[in-house]
C-alpha cells in the first residue's frame, strides 16, 4: 500500500492499538494492585492537566507548526493552545477526551477500549478518513506473548526482544561477532577498538536489512543468532581497513537514504 504515496494518508497509517490489552495481560499475569487503582491516576492527570516545562512547550509548538491544521485537525484540537497561541512554560495541558477514555478503561477494563463507545468513536473516525481499522478489527485484537531471544557474550547471558522486533536479533549477532576479538588489549576508545565494533555492527545491520521482518510473513534464518555463523562472518573483518559497503551489501541494492531513522 505504501508504495503509492497517495495511500499514505494519516488515517491509513493507523493500526489497532495494542497497548491497552497488552498492559491488561501484564496486569493479569504479574499485577498486585487493582486495575482501577492503576488507571485512575492517569485519568486525573488527563482531566486536571499538568504544567508544561519549557522543553515540552517547545516540542508541542514545533510539532504543531510542522503539521498543517487542515490535514491534522485532531492534532491541533487536542494539543493546540485553547487561545490559539504558542505554548509557554507554566501553561496547563488538559486532555478531557483522553480522560473520558481512560475513565471507561478504569471502570470497565480493557474491553471498554476495544468495544463500546471508544471503539465506535475510532471506527467512525476511520470511516471518515478512509482508514482501514474496523469495529471487528478492534474487537478481535489479542496480545501475543513470545519467549525472549537468548544469547551469550563471554560469561554474560543476553535476554532480548524477539522478532517481529529486529533489535534483539541484531544485538545478539553483533555480540557474537565481537566475541572472538580481544577488545581488552586496547583502550575502550582506541581506533582499533572502534573499528572492530563498527565492522561488527555493519555486518549485523546488513543481515537485519536482508533477513528480518515479521515472523508471521517472513522466514528468519536461525543462523543469525548462532555462534558458528558469527565466527565465519567475523573472519571477513580486516583489522586494518573498513569493508566497502558495496562489498558487504551483496544482493541488497544501495540507495540514498534519509538522515533520520525512518528508513
Amino acid at each position: 500500500m505504501f508504495v503509492d504515496p497517495r495511500a499514505r494518508t494519516p488515517h491509513r497509517r493507523v493500526g489497532v492499538p495494542g497497548t491497552v490489552r497488552g498492559l491488561a495481560l501484564a496486569h493479569a499475569r504479574f499485577g498486585r494492585l487493582p486495575w482501577r487503582a492503576l488507571v485512575l491516576p492517569a485519568v486525573a492527570l488527563a482531566r486536571e492537566g499538568f504544567a508544561l516545562d519549557a522543553a515540552v512547550a517547545g516540542q508541542l509548538n514545533e510539532v504543531l507548526a510542522d503539521h498543517d491544521a487542515a490535514q491534522f485537525p485532531g492534532l491541533h484540537e487536542t494539543f493546540g493552545h485553547p487561545d490559539e497561541r504558542p505554548w509557554r512554560a507554566g501553561d496547563r495541558l488538559l486532555q478531557p477526551e483522553l480522560a473520558d477514555v481512560l475513565q471507561r478503561i478504569a471502570e470497565q477494563g480493557p474491553d471498554a477500549f476495544y468495544t463500546g463507545v471508544t471503539a465506535q468513536l475510532i471506527a467512525d473516525e476511520m470511516r471518515r478518513g478512509e482508514g482501514l481499522v474496523t469495529l471487528g478489527d478492534l474487537a478481535a485484537y489479542e496480545p501475543l506473548t513470545r519467549e525472549p531471544l537468548r544469547g551469550s557474550y563471554r560469561d554474560c547471558e543476553i535476554l532480548a526482544v524477539p522478532p517481529s522486533s529486529s533489535g534483539g536479533t541484531t544485538l545478539v549477532e553483533m555480540l557474537n561477532l565481537l566475541e572472538p576479538f580481544e577488545l581488552r588489549t586496547r583502550d575502550r576508545w582506541a581506533p582499533e577498538t572502534l573499528h572492530l565494533m563498527i565492522e561488527c555492527m555493519r555486518r549485523a545491520y546488513r543481515d537485519r536489512a536482508c533477513y528480518l521482518g515479521d515472523p508471521a510473513f517472513t522466514d528468519i534464518p536461525q543462523k543469525l543468532t548462532e555462534k558458528p555463523y558469527a565466527v565465519a562472518l567475523a573472519e571477513t573483518i580486516s583489522p586494518r581497513r573498513a569493508t566497502a559497503s558495496l562489498e558487504l551489501a551483496g544482493e541488497i541494492s544501495i540507495t540514498r537514504e534519509s538522515e533520520q531513522t525512518t528508513h
